[in-house]
C-alpha cells in the first residue's frame, strides 16, 4: 500500500488540477480482484481514504505464466467508467507455463472512448 500512496498522491494533486478529467492507470499488482488490497483499492481506500475504481479490463483468466487469476489490472475512476467502453480484457497472447516474449505476464486491454 506504500507504493499506491505515493502513486496516488500525484493522481489526487492531477484530480484538483483537472477534476473532470478521467483517471486511468494499469498495473502488475500480484493480487487478484478478490484480494484484500485490491478490494481496498476499488472501494477507495490505500491506508488512507481516496477515490474509487473500477476495472475497466474485467479480464478473465490467466494474466501469469503461473496461470492462477488475472493479476494484472486497468482501472479507471468515475470519469472513466462513464467513458464509452469498448472490447475489453485479455489479448489471448500467453500460455500457462511458457514465457511470451521475454515476460512471465501476459498483455490485457481495455477500449475506452474519451470525449465526444
Amino acid at each position: 500500500e506504500c507504493e499506491l500512496g505515493e502513486l496516488y498522491r500525484h493522481l489526487e494533486e492531477m484530480k484538483q488540477k483537472y477534476s473532470n478529467a478521467p483517471v486511468v492507470w494499469m498495473g502488475d499488482l500480484n493480487r487478484n480482484v478478490h484480494s484484500s488490497i485490491v478490494k481496498n483499492l476499488m472501494a477507495g481506500y490505500i491506508g488512507r481514504d481516496t477515490f474509487k475504481v473500477e476495472d475497466v479490463a474485467k479480464t478473465k483468466g490467466s494474466t501469469h505464466m503461473n496461470g492462477g487469476e488475472a493479476i494484472d489490472h486497468i482501472f479507471g475512476d468515475h470519469n472513466a467508467v462513464l467513458l464509452k467502453r469498448g472490447k475489453h480484457g485479455s489479448t489471448g497472447q500467453g500460455v500457462t507455463g511458457k514465457v511470451l516474449s521475454g515476460s512471465d505476464h501476459f498483455p490485457i486491454y481495455s477500449v475506452l472512448t474519451v470525449g465526444r
